[in-house]
């Protein structure tokens, strides 16, 4: 008998699961805004790409990482992805670009000055 409660209850939560896992993400991520704010986090953000370094700046932050520093580089699609750390990247959007040309310049000066090439 407990088996057979034990399988409905599993049953039960790999249907629930998927159907709710998107709302308590969104109820968390607003919960946690709200408590804590968006500044900073959401919202124009500029970076500035040296020979030597990537500064970030925010509505109430400035970050500056050597190149040498830098994790990685990756690139998805049209997105360039630069890791400063293991869970904290800069993220360089092709529509952010006034043009193709323009974001592919500085995508392959990041990958350069990272080590890598595309």
């Amino acid at each position: 008998m407990l088996g057979l409660l034990a399988f409905g209850a599993g049953l039960l939560y790999a249907f629930w699961f998927p159907l709710t896992y998107k709302s308590r993400v969104e109820g968390l991520l607003r919960a946690h805004l709200q408590k804590n704010g968006s500044r900073g986090i959401v919202g124009p953000i500029t970076l500035i790409l040296t020979d030597d370094s990537l500064t970030e700046i925010t509505e109430i932050t400035r970050s500056e990482a050597r190149w040498q520093n830098i994790q990685r580089v990756d690139v998805s699609g049209d997105y360039t992805f630069i890791y400063v750390n293991s869970s904290s990247a800069a993220i360089l959007p092709r529509h952010g670009f006034d043009s193709g040309e323009e974001y592919e310049a500085v995508r392959d000066f990041a990958l350069a000055r990272s080590g890598h090439q595309f």
